[in-house]
């Protein structure tokens, strides 16, 4: 007789003794199975009761299954006095799957009280096996922490042994819990501050710890490297809406994610982070030189930036203070610019931004957009307010100002000058083009072209060639008589363009549309090709150099990019910084190379490099992912979906398998051991539910009740769990 190793993957039991025996001679494949399970399993933690003394029992079921996931049969077995026994005849050789449930109805209904699962390899030699399976019991008895009072507890984390927890408070402290010799002992972290916490993340070990605020654009990063005890403030990120923070087992390579934001990651404990690239927090504005290499950014209540390298590098101003920046423009060499305020008033730099002057001359307005002549002399803002909404000019670099009263009051939203400031264009809110032939004296409706939600506008240097975009599902205008007649660009497609901008030949331009991608046209508008991508980001405003190779883009909360050869090439590479929409949530392996991320109203996204490129996942539709898990391989994922079904992969996120056993539910979070075997899933005003064999089923674990269940972490075995409560307290079972 041959015996055989066999790997028993139970959820928070040791296995009984399993065993295989067999006799040779088995040409046709055909394996009879002989199964028993017998009793009492190791359950010290909920009591002595076992599958085979609990009157709850009413019927066992045993289902086999290949490698592939394919039924090779069920058996029901019978209760002896010592055990449960049965059969069952397959007809397959390799890894078989057994997995036996304890049901509280005859013929396996009702629910599944006890669980056991045991996995052998069949050789084609064997013609009986016997195998015994342990089981567990399914209902688990959790422990509330009453003593922190109810919180609005947000993430939770879990050293690997279970002894050592994190949990953090919206609008709050974070709290330490660690277990000894069955008592917890719970510790207020005052350390790190009462602030809008959102999520926290440890090592292996639970004492390096690191924990993310939200708080618009605001919000920081805290890290311990003694289990709580002090924290302290990691600025190399900047400042973001974080929504979650992922660690792996050493706790040094971290990865983040913002709300609507991009992820970051940092292999070396969050001292330094990547990718190191220019970020927005808000909408911008962009200008540029007509060499391209002079760029200034200007973000709403943020500050202004400029870089002299073409956007390798950047330096932000602040002796203009932070604003509602609206508008900025750039003289031909990019020394002089000129930046505009809603409800504000217009700002000006002689040095390329190194220091700011306050114009009052116009007044303070909400001003919307600005203009400048090559020389940085001539200026033209306009203003969006209706009763106040004016186009102003200037010859003397903003010292003085004319109302030019000839354009009327209107809600301007967009203004464009010639090199030498002598013809201007501009759009309005739901109205038409107006042209200027002698720089704002008078001005000329241009009604070719419609009644439109202008957006942007662009003019060449001769003043003849004139490009216009539209928003919410509109198209680009062209006209080359200097407005006088308008064609509509409809191979570019309706859509929510933002802005645009072209060369001094008019020859080449460039559009963005909001959610989408970059549009380039080489001869004036005619024709154009879309060079990001597919894409979904928020592109507010592009820059071009005067010969349009150059481009800067600048995106809503996202990162400034550049191309230097017309839009084929950017830099930095969507594929190096991938975007979340919404509400963001990561799940890192224990040596910190595969990460997996999840959006509400996105995608699944993963990395197999530490976050440096991604691919985007299961993006067949976007859902409202609210958390994903994942083993410490990083192979075995586990997401979930608020208002949806929990899915599961087993390739590092290239497939996923929609669990219905859980059914439709409001998830909210969700965790995994180490082997992915063992998984655990809580609902938003529902249960917590727990599953031993990678989310094949499910068990409703309703001791700890129905609750706003925010947070679940657990240890490495899966056998620990806790788990949080949104106004409520934390909770832990398995101890």
């Amino acid at each position: 007789m041959r015996r055989f190793r066999l790997i028993i993957s139970l959820f928070f039991a040791a296995l009984l003794i399993v065993s295989c025996t067999f006799t040779s001679g088995n040409s046709a494949g055909t394996t009879t199975v002989v199964i028993e399970i017998t009793g009492p399993a190791n359950e010290k933690a909920f009591g002595a009761r076992s599958l085979i003394d609990d009157p709850a029992v009413l019927s066992v079921t045993v289902a086999a299954e290949d490698s592939s996931g394919t039924s090779l049969g069920t058996a029901a077995l019978a209760k002896g006095t010592a055990k449960w026994t049965g059969s069952m005849t397959i007809n397959v050789t390799g890894l078989v799957t057994f997995r036996a449930r304890g049901w509280s109805g005859l013929g396996g209904t009702g629910s599944a009280l006890y669980y056991g699962i045991s996995e052998v390899t069949v050789t084609p030699s064997d013609t009986t096996l016997n195998i015994s399976i342990g089981t567990v019991l399914q209902n688990m008895t959790w422990t509330a922490h009453t003593q922190t009072g109810t919180q609005l507890w947000g993430g939770i984390t879990s050293s690997d042994d279970g002894m050592l927890l994190a949990a953090v408070i919206e609008d709050g402290s974070i709290y330490t819990f660690a277990n000894s010799g069955g008592a917890w002992t719970r510790t207020e972290r005052t350390d790190a501050g009462s602030r809008r916490w959102m999520a926290v993340a440890g090592s292996a070990d639970g004492s390096k710890l690191t924990a993310v605020t939200g708080s618009d654009s605001e919000g920081t990063i805290f890290r311990s490297v003694n289990s709580g005890a002090t924290w302290a403030e990691l600025a190399g990120a900047g400042k973001g809406n974080w929504s979650d923070i992922a660690s792996s087992s050493s706790g040094e390579v971290l990865a983040t994610g913002e709300m609507d934001g991009y992820i970051q990651t940092s292999s070396n404990g969050g001292a330094s982070w990547l990718p190191e690239f220019q970020k927005t927090h808000g909408d911008s504005r962009i200008a540029s030189s007509d060499d391209g290499l002079k760029l200034a950014v200007v973000e709403y209540d943020g500050y202004i930036r400029t870089s002299a390298d073409g956007g390798a590098t950047w330096t932000q101003r602040t002796g203009a203070g932070s604003r509602a920046w609206t508008g900025i423009a750039s003289s031909a060499d990019g020394s002089r610019l000129a930046a505009t305020v809603e409800s504000g008033y217009i700002y000006t730099s002689a040095d390329a931004g190194a220091t700011w002057t306050e114009r009052t001359g116009a007044g303070s307005q909400r001003w919307c957009s600005i203009a400048s002549s090559s020389d940085g002399s001539k200026l033209a803002a306009a203003g969006t307010d209706p009763d106040e909404g004016y186009i102003y000019t200037s010859t003397n670099s903003g010292a003085t100002w004319i109302r030019r009263d000839g354009a009327g009051k209107l809600r301007w939203t967009c203004i464009a000058s010639s090199p030498d400031g002598g013809k201007l264009a501009a759009g309005v809110d739901s109205d038409c083009i107006y042209t200027s032939a002698d720089a704002g004296g008078t001005w000329a409706q241009r009604t070719g072209a419609g009644l439109q939600v202008w957006r942007g506008i662009s003019i060449s240097g001769d003043g003849t060639k004139l490009a216009a975009v539209e928003a919410s599902d509109g198209y680009i205008h062209t006209s080359a008589d200097a407005g006088a007649t308008w064609t509509s660009r409809i191979s570019a497609g309706s859509r929510n363009w933002s802005s645009i901008a072209g060369s001094a030949g008019g020859a080449k331009l460039a559009a963005t549309a909001l959610g989408e991608g970059v549009y380039i046209s080489d001869n004036s508008g005619e024709d154009w090709v879309e060079h990001i991508g597919d894409v979904s980001l928020n592109w507010s405003h592009v820059a071009c150099s005067s010969d349009g190779t150059k481009l800067a883009l600048c995106e809503t909360a996202g990162y400034i990019r550049t191309s230097s050869n017309g839009g084929i090439d950017w830099s930095p590479e969507i594929r190096k910084t991938q975007k979340t929409p919404n509400n963001c949530r990561l799940a890192i392996s224990d040596d910190g190379m595969k990460l997996a991320a999840v959006s509400q109203y996105g995608y699944i996204y993963t990395s197999t490099d530490s976050g440096v490129t991604w691919t985007t996942r299961k993006n067949d539709e976007r859902r409202v992912w609210y958390d994903i898990a994942g083993s410490a391989n990083g192979k075995k994922l586990a997401a979930v979906v608020n208002g949806g079904c929990i899915y599961t992969s087993t390739d590092t996120g290239a497939t996923w398998t929609e669990r219905t056993g859980a059914g439709s539910r409001d998830w909210s979070s969700a965790t995994s051991s180490a082997d992915g075997t063992k998984l655990a899933a809580a609902v938003f005003n529902g249960y917590i539910y727990t599953s031993a064999d990678a989310g094949a089923t499910w068990t409703e674990q309703t001791d700890a009740g129905s609750r706003d269940w925010w947070g679940i972490a657990c240890s490495a075995d899966g056998k620990k769990l806790a788990a949080a409560a949104y106004d409520g307290y934390v909770y832990t079972a398995g101890y």
